[in-house]
């Protein structure tokens, strides 16, 4: 039997029927199969994990999650069915019983309940969704709190045609970096591939922190019966580190470490241990995306389940309420102007030539630049989703951008490749890459200069109407899988994108939804997955997210994007909006904060001119303007320089 769902951007899901929830229809079938049959099969054809109380009511004998597979899921999946092929997939995050039993059930907006479904762009409803649940995300919940219902499945869990017997040669830690081997052997019969998953469990004491947390893994070649391969993982001190929000520091806090080794987090056995004997500073940082109250966050020391009263529809609320009004500045300085004549063309012979450029253009046309043009989302365009308008006499490159998770967004038959959950549990570096390469090199054919993907944000709580576009509820697994699929697409010249910069993880009133949590859990989980990504590569962009987080739409928070993005991690490329952010946030204000291209904007002067009345008035700083288009211009020479 097949239980398909559907799921996708601008609504949720909800635990009615027939979503979270099976139909009568559903539940009747499954009982007349169950009593004609001697064996049954369910697959999951679901873009998100759906209640599992239903797999012992009727006493399924196997579930198999297929995902959103692309233009191949049948004929994959008739492969996995048949035995041609044997599954090596893993489950990139927790499936649990039953959608109450999440933590975030409850800072999470449900219309299951008779309560009205909220669409995107509905424009008289604001939200506030608490993350009372904290660091407790996921697996991070269910294996830290011992009432924790786990009759579902665990974040890595997945099963074989054959079996394989794991062990851990050495685990060494020296220098600050962890370095574990590992011999894999094939004791079944018949070929296949495993995963290596290696979790760490830090000391309790000051910081509280959850059981366990990925820091690695790695999977093996198609081994044969009786075949081993020996993997070898290194662990940088940066990976195990946690952030005290008293020191307002990345640490290593004092005690003894466990080091945990397995097929899946609830079946990993302890390999080795380090000790640390004092707390070590690793890396000072300024507080950032600060709540602007306090949270009551669950703790594993009262075991205090979330209340969810502080989240939801807010009455008679027509912003962001309370603003954060205490932000952090950063100062640029003006470019001068030469009055020598500078062309694009010029700057992509001689890069050293792109401050002068930006420095001779005039306030309108760095506006314009700053605005994109037009989408061509409509009848009379072929589905691509932004324009760089090119003022004349400048010599800029055309630049147009589309939509592309699993497949470059336009209106002509293109490759559909899985989502982005479903490519996830593969956990394999190499396959992604590979789709991210040819996915690029199908953008290039179509006259694509960027792809607006990956989606990377979290999953936070299953519902989302974007869980399949996203990839993991664990910040590491996503962050690098997001970076490995980018390297792949930027290999091709055409740039890619990381979104959406943070907390995403709700489409309900998403343009008005408020994500309020500790300094922690930003830094910890929501940015975590895209510091990972940007260690691994830095792509030509990053868009920021519809939502507030504490006080401030991200699209104007320069704290958010120009001191976590550009100061702590280094970020050289440009920051886009989300299409049509304005429609609840405030254009000079995004520009202000280090957006450098509003999207879609439009051909006339609508944006245009109240960014100019910005710079006259003070309120835009002139030389933030130029740092904005000296970004956006810089990662045309890039691109320009590849695809030459």
């Amino acid at each position: 039997m097949v239980i398909s769902r559907a799921s996708g951007e601008s609504t949720d899901n909800s635990t009615r029927r027939g979503e979270c929830a099976l139909t009568e229809d559903e539940e009747e079938l499954l009982g007349c199969l169950r009593r004609n049959f001697r064996r049954l099969v369910v697959i999951l054809n679901v873009g998100y994990p759906i209640g599992l109380t239903f797999a012992d009511r009727y006493g399924v004998d196997a579930l198999v999650y297929s995902g959103f597979g692309g233009m191949l899921a049948g004929q994959a999946l008739t492969d996995v069915l048949t035995g041609r092929v044997n599954p090596s997939g893993k489950l990139p995050d927790t499936w649990a019983a039953r959608y109450e039993d999440i933590p975030a059930a409850r800072n999470f907006y449900d219309c299951g309940d008779s309560r009205p479904r909220i669409l995107t762009d509905d424009e008289t409803v604001w939200l506030d969704t608490v993350y009372e649940e904290d660091i407790y995300v996921g697996y991070r919940y269910f294996e830290s709190f011992p009432n924790a219902n786990r009759s579902g499945y665990p974040f890595g869990h997945g099963l074989s045609y054959t079996t394989f017997d794991r062990k851990c040669l050495s685990c060494d830690d020296h220098d600050g970096v962890l370095t574990i081997t590992v011999e894999v052997h094939n004791t079944g019969i018949v070929p296949g591939r495993e995963v290596v998953q290696i979790y760490l469990s830090k000391p309790q004491g000051e910081l509280e922190q959850p059981a366990r947390e990925l820091v690695d893994f790695a999977k093996t070649v198609l081994l044969s019966p009786g075949e081993s391969q020996v993997l070898t993982l290194s662990i940088p001190e940066s990976r195990m580190v946690s952030f005290h929000t008293g020191q307002s520091a990345w640490v290593l806090a004092p005690g003894g470490y466990r080091v945990y080794l397995g097929g899946s987090v609830r079946e990993a056995q302890p390999v080795g241990s380090f000790q640390r004997d004092a707390l070590k500073v690793v890396k000072p940082v300024k507080h950032r995306l600060v709540p602007t109250a306090p949270i009551d966050v669950m703790t594993q020391r009262e075991e205090n389940w979330p209340k969810g009263t502080r989240s939801g529809v807010k009455p008679d609320t027509h912003g962001v309420e309370p603003r954060r009004t205490q932000v952090e500045q950063f100062p640029h300085a003006v470019l001068p102007r030469t009055g020598r004549t500078v062309i694009f063309p010029d700057v992509l012979k001689d890069e050293a030539l792109l401050p002068e450029f930006v420095g001779n253009l005039d306030v309108p046309t760095l506006a314009r630049v700053s605005v994109c043009a037009q989408d061509g989302w409509g009848v009379e365009g072929r589905g691509e989703a932004g324009v760089l308008y090119r003022p004349d006499g400048l010599g800029l490159p055309e630049f147009v951008v589309a939509d592309g998770n699993s497949g470059v967004n336009l209106h002509t038959r293109n490759i559909g490749m899985p989502s982005g959950a479903t490519l996830c549990a593969s956990f394999d570096r190499e396959l992604i890459e590979r789709v991210g390469r040819v996915i690029g090199e199908e953008a290039k054919e179509l006259g694509i200069h960027l792809i607006l993907a990956p989606g990377m944000n979290l999953h936070r709580n299953p519902l989302n109407g974007r869980q399949p576009e996203y990839f993991s509820e664990d910040p590491y697994l996503a962050g690098a899988m997001a970076g490995i699929y980018c390297q792949g697409l930027e290999s091709t010249g055409v740039g890619g994108c990381y979104k959406h910069l943070i907390a995403n993880n709700t489409e309900s009133g998403r343009k008005r939804n408020q994500s309020v949590m500790t300094e922690r859990a930003v830094r910890e989980l929501y940015f975590r997955a895209f510091q990972y990504a940007l260690e691994i590569h830095q792509p030509v962009s990053v868009m920021t997210a519809y939502n507030a987080v504490n006080g401030l739409h991200t699209s104007c928070d320069p704290e958010l994007i120009q001191g976590l993005l550009y100061d702590e991690c280094g970020f050289q490329g440009f920051v886009t909006t989300d299409w049509c952010s304005y429609d609840s946030a405030d254009v000079v204000e995004m520009v202000t904060a280090g957006n450098a291209w509003i999207t879609p904007g439009s051909s006339d002067d609508a944006f245009t001119k109240q960014i100019e009345a910005a710079v006259t008035d003070g309120r835009l700083p002139l030389a933030q303007l130029q740092d904005n288009v000296l970004r956006l211009l810089g990662a045309l020479v890039k691109l320009n320089g590849k695809q030459a």
